[in-house]
């Protein structure tokens, strides 16, 4: 199998070169055809609905099943940025579930830099691998027996690398990473520290691995359902996000619909267990995963009344307007999770794009309960919206209501917000998601600016656990194919504010290692120049000066990071700058290069002007 240079997920996809100046509609298509292949793979690698991968995930139910045989078992999900997003949401949800049939919680989320990282930007913490470890022994306490869930899109946190190395060393804990990478391009660049690579713990778990086999072998002749694998590595290869780099689009959903599959069939096993029918299957697993198949196909049919929201919101953003969500449970999780990302992923400011949930930290049900109190950043609750927020809203901003077509409890105290909003004098706009034919009433009677019904397949949630005794919700079809539809209108709307060009990001914050050497690619890809040149323009912009000397050059990335936030914290845009220093070949100075922009905050613009 050949084997590309750079990390597959670092790597543009070729689909979507033309991305940053496609009008709505195309742009849409053009993310259809990119989460078509969360599914079918990459090239010539399996995709989610292959036989070795749905082999993967029987697997790892398997391994849940086990954890959840001790009274004091704990499954873990543990990851940075949106992989520690979904940790929390995946938890969130299971052990809802598991309430609800009478059980006591079995699932447990770490996320790196703590609760405020779960709707706000705290990407630095990704870089410490002492945070990891420290964090995991905390939630280890109490534990007899531990499976932990390492989610790292391309293989490369050292957070999650020093946890997976400690649950190596430990007999009650099975360790499973899950990436989008081949392993083979797993980070190879020691830790600042520790004398371990990423691509070195891979190799230990693959040893781990061998010696289980090996172990386990002799049982499994005698009983193929006596050995189940303590140690997993999944990497189903889903090919390049749609614009480069940002894992929080196609990296997020197959996160969500692999762990929200293997949760699935463990539970369902688990229930089954008391009548003899709890193997679990590769045709199982293939339901479930059809099942989500077609939802995102339901989704992108309607791409000709989603692009109308991607329209209007791109319009106001462009503008500089902001957006808000408001959403209940899961759907305003959802909106939380969509938001915090447009920071690092766009340089946003954090109110450009905010989200409030009904019930606050009450419904959220994180760890560390309120955090209201520590600034109005970390406030989320829709009561504090329309106290603190509210007033502030302008004409032009818009406001999302987020809601299942068929609306209860929460969400119609929700509606009753229609108004006052409305008052506002500022765009608003519902999106409804579900199976029923039609809009109620409490909803089609509301004088929206825009509405979209975005229809999924009818389904029993999941087909597969009809045969278990007891009867629960869960809105895992609907969550995916809502989460699609924001990405689709928050990467729309800053694609409109002038934020990406061709397929790639080109205002990101520097705020972690893998994103400083992600800019310094960026700056070396449209200025022309070679990467020492780039790596020097990346340091001039964030130290905002005209030379730099060998004492800067010898500081560390980490100091490096610090100094970018303190400059985007003073409304420096060190990305976009430094592609302009480079591409005047060091000719022009910070001042003059921040001044263009000022003026003219257009990129391609100035780029242009340069290249004739």
């Amino acid at each position: 199998m050949s084997v590309s240079r750079s990390p597959i997920t670092e790597t543009p996809n070729e689909l979507t070169n033309t991305m940053g100046s496609a009008d709505p509609e195309t742009f849409l298509q053009l993310l259809r055809q990119v989460d078509a292949q969360i599914f079918t793979g990459w090239r010539q690698y399996p995709g989610l609905a292959d036989e070795s991968v749905l082999q993967d995930i029987v697997d790892l139910s398997n391994a849940m099943l086990d954890t959840f045989s001790s009274s004091k078992g704990k499954v873990i999900f543990s990851g940075c940025g949106t992989s520690g997003r979904m940790a929390f949401i995946l938890s969130r949800t299971f052990n809802a579930i598991l309430k609800s049939l009478g059980h006591s919680s079995k699932f447990g989320y770490i996320i790196a830099g703590g609760d405020e990282a779960l709707f706000a930007s705290r990407e630095a913490p990704e870089d410490s691998w002492q945070a990891g470890l420290s964090t995991l022994e905390a939630e280890l306490e109490d534990v007899d027996k531990a499976l932990l869930i390492g989610i790292t899109c391309g293989l490369s946190a050292p957070f999650v690398a020093s946890q997976l190395d400690y649950c190596l060393s430990k007999e009650n804990c099975g360790c499973v990473l899950l990436g989008f990478n081949p392993p083979e391009l797993a980070r190879r660049t020691k830790f600042d520290g520790w004398d371990m690579t990423f691509h070195d713990v891979i190799r230990k778990m693959q040893e781990r691995q061998l010696s289980e086999e090996n172990m386990g072998m002799a049982d499994v002749n005698k009983d193929p359902t006596c050995f189940r694998k303590k140690t997993l590595i999944l990497t189903p290869v889903v090919g390049p996000e749609a614009l480069t780099g940002s894992t929080r689009m196609k990296g997020g959903s197959a996160t969500k619909i692999l762990l929200e599959t293997a949760c699935c069939l463990a539970i369902k096993a688990g229930e089954s267990e008391e009548t003899g029918n709890s193997a679990i299957t590769t045709e199982d697993a293939y339901k479930l995963i059809h099942q989500y198949r077609k939802t995102v196909r339901g989704v992108y049919s309607q791409k000709e009344d989603i692009s109308k929201l991607v329209s209007m919101v791109g319009r106001s953003m462009k503008d500089g307007h902001r957006l808000y969500y408001l959403g209940c449970g899961g759907f305003g999780v959802l909106g939380l999770l969509d938001a915090s990302e447009c920071q690092p992923t766009f340089n946003a400011k954090h109110d450009d794009v905010r989200a409030f949930l009904q019930g606050g930290y009450v419904s959220l049900g994180n760890k560390g309960g309120s955090l209201s109190d520590k600034g109005t950043d970390l406030m989320l609750s829709q009561e504090e919206f329309s106290t603190n927020f509210l007033p502030s809203v302008e004409s032009n901003d818009i406001v999302v209501f987020l809601s299942t077509d068929d609306p209860q409890g929460d969400e119609i105290t929700q509606l009753a917000r229609f108004a006052s909003v409305k008052e506002k004098g500022c765009k608003v706009l519902c999106i409804c998601v579900g199976s029923e034919d039609s809009l109620p009433k409490n909803i089609t009677e509301l004088a929206w600016d825009g509405c979209l019904h975005l229809r999924i397949p009818s389904t029993t949630w999941p087909r597969i656990l009809q045969d278990t005794k007891k009867n629960y919700d869960c809105n895992i079809y609907s969550e995916i194919a809502l989460k699609l539809v924001l990405n689709a209108l928050t990467t729309g709307g800053f694609s409109a504010k002038g934020k990406i060009l061709g397929n790639r990001m080109i205002d990101l914050q520097v705020s972690n290692n893998k994103l400083f050497h992600r800019s310094v690619g960026i700056v070396a890809l449209f200025s022309g120049q070679d990467t020492d040149v780039s790596t020097t323009s990346l340091l001039r912009s964030i130290y905002g000066k005209d030379e730099i000397d060998s004492s800067i050059h010898a500081r560390s990335i980490a100091e490096h990071i610090s100094m970018a936030a303190k400059a985007v914290s003073n409304g420096v845009r060190v990305v976009p700058i430094a592609i302009l220093l480079a591409a005047s070949d060091i000719k022009a100075s910070y001042a003059e290069v921040a001044s263009k922009l000022t003026k003219n905050p257009s990129l391609a613009v100035h780029l242009h002007k340069i290249s004739k």
